[in-house]
This record gives C-alpha cells, sequence and structure tokens, in this order.
C-alpha cells in the first residue's frame, strides 16, 4: 500500500526544520564542523532498500536540533 503525503504538510516541515537548525548554525549553538556529518551516509540507499532510512536522517536532524537547544 501507498502512502500518500500531503505536500503542503511536508513542505511545512521541511522550512521549519531548515529554518531551525539554520538559526541554531548562525547562532553558534550547533557547530558547523560537525553538525552534518552523518548526512552523506543517511542519505545513501542501503543494499536492497527502496529509499534511504527515513528515520535515521530524522534522529540524526532531532540530535543537531536537540543539542543546539541545550547549548542555549
Amino acid at each position: 500500500m501507498k502512502k500518500s503525503f500531503d505536500p503542503i504538510v511536508v513542505a511545512n516541515t521541511l522550512w521549519v526544520t531548515a529554518h531551525g537548525i539554520s538559526s541554531l548554525l548562525i547562532d553558534g549553538q550547533v557547530p558547523a564542523e560537525n553538525a552534518f556529518q552523518k548526512f552523506p551516509a543517511l542519505l545513501k540507499k542501503q543494499k536492497g532498500a527502496v529509499s534511504p532510512d527515513i528515520r535515521q536522517i530524522f534522529e540524526a536532524i532531532s540530535q543537531i536540533i536537540f543539542t543546539g537547544l541545550l547549548n542555549d
């Protein structure tokens, strides 16, 4: 069964995430040099997978955001 996503919800989620991480980077709450270390590997499809593991990508983004918020 194919999942259907509301494009407005997806667009807003991506915008909020990008804005939040950008704000944390600009304010120096997240060190830019290592904020996205895991992403090249996370964005690649794993052998036999249909697409990248969205859960792992979300966890990596969450870690960046929570690290920045804790450094406030």
